[in-house]
């Protein structure tokens, strides 16, 4: 994040930027900073700017999972009532919230909700790794099967169409994975969250009861073949 930031500010301290004294440290308000004093600079630092906030905003949405995922934890440590942790989220049902604690314990820890006391809690700037192309040594692997995760993901995403109404996390997280298919987004964050994903559709009622050679069942089983290599990954 920090680099982020420096190099920002180095680039506006290079075109002498007559609002480069509104420039702060913070990320959040660097973002408004570059969408407030974009107009009238060069191109070339526009360009960077614009690749540098998105490094900003994906530190910035991992720190909020983090957090998230805290917060949740602590919900079930003192007995906070899913009724009243849905209703921030919009889920109507108690399985939904334990289905987005469970997702969100995977996705941050890297790990299974069985693995929860072995793998601990990453701080965001780690984790960022995970979603920035490139930055993670597993990218070539992934890069390398871009082709059939793009197959998978589009197969997976219409699963959503045999949820019952009581899975709504699971819904949205079926809709970001036919949305990272779209724009073309393809980072190691991406390939868990189908993973994740991929794992709780296989477990619905609906989809056990399709036949095994099933094009969606085929695809289940693929990505889950898939995740147990990437995670023996080193």
């Amino acid at each position: 994040m920090a680099d982020a930031i420096h190099a920002i500010v180095r680039r506006r301290d290079d075109v002498d930027d007559p609002h480069r004294e509104a420039l702060t440290q913070d990320p959040l308000e660097v973002l408004s900073y570059l969408r407030k004093y974009s107009a009238g600079m060069p191109q070339w630092v526009r360009e960077a700017d614009v690749v540098d906030g998105l490094k900003l905003r994906v530190w910035l949405w991992w720190l909020c999972e983090e957090h998230e995922d805290w917060l949740l934890a602590r919900s079930e440590q003192f007995g906070v009532s899913r009724a009243a942790v849905g209703e921030v989220f919009g889920i109507g049902s108690s399985q939904g919230v334990a289905s987005r604690i469970k997702r969100k314990r995977e996705l941050i820890r890297g790990g299974t909700a069985q693995q929860e006391q072995r793998v601990p809690l990453e701080p965001a700037q780690q984790l960022l790794a995970a979603m920035m192309p490139g930055a993670d040594p597993r990218q070539p692997w992934l890069d390398r099967r871009r082709g059939e995760v793009d197959a998978l993901s589009q197969i997976i995403s219409e699963g959503q169409r045999l949820l019952p109404d009581d899975e709504e996390e699971l819904h949205l997280d079926l809709i970001a994975v036919g949305e990272n298919v779209r724009d073309g987004v393809y980072t190691p964050g991406a390939f868990v969250q189908l993973a994740v994903a991929a794992g709780e559709l296989a477990a619905v009622a609906a989809v056990q009861a399709l036949p095994p050679d099933d094009a969606l069942r085929q695809a289940l089983r693929r990505v889950d073949v898939l995740y147990e290599g990437w995670r023996r990954l080193p």
